[in-house]
C-alpha cells in the first residue's frame, strides 16, 4: 500500500463526492443508514474553525444550543460528530437516526471464536475478509464492549488487567451460509492486548505491543484493516499520556481510527461531554495540520456503556458500515504469515 496516498482513502473521498441518493441505493443486505454512516466517517471537509474553544461549562447538556463548539450532535445521545466535518450537505441530526435497533447484518448473523488451530492453522486470516480492530488501554472496558456488540461472550473478561496477552479473531456468520470457515464470513473481529498495564515482567509487555504494531501494520498493508476502535475511559479528567502515545501512533502509521469512549455509566454528562470536545478539537487540529484535506481520526465519537448497553447499537452501525465496504477497497493479498 502507497502510504502517501493510500487507496483506502482516495476510494473513500470519491465515494463522499457521490450525491446521497446513489450512496444510499447501493445498500442491498446493508442498513442505508450504515452506508451513510460509512462515506461520512471516512471523510473530510475543508474549512476547519480557527476560533478557540473556550472550555465547557460545567452545567453542560444534551441541549444542542449548550453543547460545546467543536461538537454536533446526533439522532443518537451516544454519538458525536466534529463540527470540522460538516459542510451544507451533511445534516447530522439525521446520523445514527436508526440506533435503537440492531443493524440488518449483525441481526442475521452470529459471531464465532476463530480458534488458532482449527480454524486459522496458526496463521493470520488470508481470506480478504474486512477486519476491524479493538484496542484500549489496559481495563478500559474492552472485553465487556465488544462481548456487547456480539451479542456474545465470546472474549474472556476479568476484573484484572491484561487478561488478553494474544489478538484474537471473531467472525461474524451469516445465519443462511452451512460452510462457516473463515473466507465465508461477512467480517471479522480482533480483540488486541491492552496497553499501559498488565499483570506480567515489563519485558513481556512490551513484546505484546510491538506485537500489536505489527500486526496492525501487516492487517493495513494486506488492505483487510479497515477501521481501528480506539477505547477511552470516559471517567478520567484527561486523557492519559499513552493514550495521547497511541492516537500519534495510529497517524504516524496512516491507521484510520475512531475514538469511543467507555463506562460513561460512571461518569457525569458534563464530563463526557468535555472529553468528546477535546477529540473533535483534535480532529479539527488533524485536519488544520493536513491543509484540510483528510484525517485518519474519524470525526464521529461513540459514548457507550456496555453494563447499560448505552451507545451499542450505534457502535454496531459503525462496524457494519466498515464490513460492507465495497471489493474495490480491498487491495490486499492471499499471502499467509505465522501467528508467532
Amino acid at each position: 500500500m502507497n502510504r502517501t496516498a493510500p487507496a483506502l482513502v482516495k476510494c473513500c473521498i470519491r465515494r463522499h463526492r457521490l450525491s446521497a441518493s446513489n450512496s444510499l441505493q447501493s445498500a442491498s443486505n446493508t442498513s442505508p443508514l450504515a452506508f451513510q454512516i460509512r462515506n461520512f466517517a471516512k471523510s473530510a471537509h475543508q474549512g476547519a474553525p480557527k476560533r478557540k474553544v473556550k472550555a465547557p461549562k460545567s452545567k453542560a447538556s444534551l441541549d444542542k444550543k449548550r453543547i460545546p463548539a467543536m461538537l454536533s450532535a446526533t439522532a443518537s445521545p451516544h454519538v458525536f460528530v466534529a463540527k470540522a466535518a460538516l459542510d451544507e450537505t451533511i445534516d447530522p441530526s439525521t446520523l445514527f437516526s436508526d440506533g435503537a435497533t440492531i443493524p440488518p447484518m449483525l441481526a442475521t448473523g452470529t459471531f464465532q471464536y476463530l480458534s488458532p488451530k482449527k480454524d486459522l492453522n496458526f496463521q493470520y486470516p488470508s481470506h480478504g475478509v474486512p477486519e476491524v480492530a479493538f484496542l484500549g488501554r489496559s481495563n478500559v472496558g474492552k472485553s465487556s464492549l465488544i462481548n456487547a456488540v456480539m451479542r456474545k461472550n465470546l472474549c474472556v473478561t476479568s476484573k484484572s488487567p491484561g487478561r488478553t496477552q494474544l489478538p484474537h479473531f471473531m467472525a461474524l456468520f451469516p445465519n443462511d451460509k452451512e460452510d462457516q470457515t473463515p473466507a465465508n464470513a461477512s467480517g471479522l473481529i480482533i480483540d488486541l492486548p491492552g496497553y499501559g498495564y498488565a499483570a506480567a515482567p515489563r519485558e513481556t509487555v512490551e513484546a505484546w505491543q510491538q506485537d500489536t504494531q505489527k500486526l496492525l501494520l501487516d492487517r493495513l498493508d494486506r488492505g483487510v484493516l479497515k477501521r481501528l476502535f480506539l477505547l477511552m475511559d470516559a471517567r478520567r479528567d484527561e486523557f492519559a499520556e499513552m493514550d495521547r502515545a497511541v492516537l500519534g501512533w495510529l497517524e504516524d502509521a496512516q491507521i484510520p481510527y475512531s475514538v469511543v469512549l467507555t463506562k460513561t455509566d460512571r461518569t457525569t454528562r458534563p464530563k463526557v461531554i468535555r472529553l468528546v470536545n477535546e477529540l473533535c478539537l483534535r480532529y479539527s487540529s488533524q485536519l488544520a495540520l493536513d491543509e484540510g484535506d483528510f484525517a485518519f481520526q474519524s470525526p464521529v465519537i461513540h459514548t457507550t456503556s456496555s453494563k447499560q448497553k448505552w451507545g451499542v447499537h450505534e457502535l454496531m452501525l459503525s462496524l457494519e458500515a466498515e464490513f460492507a465496504q465495497d471489493d474495490d477497497d480491498d487491495d490486499g493479498d492471499d499471502s499467509d504469515e505465522d501467528l508467532d
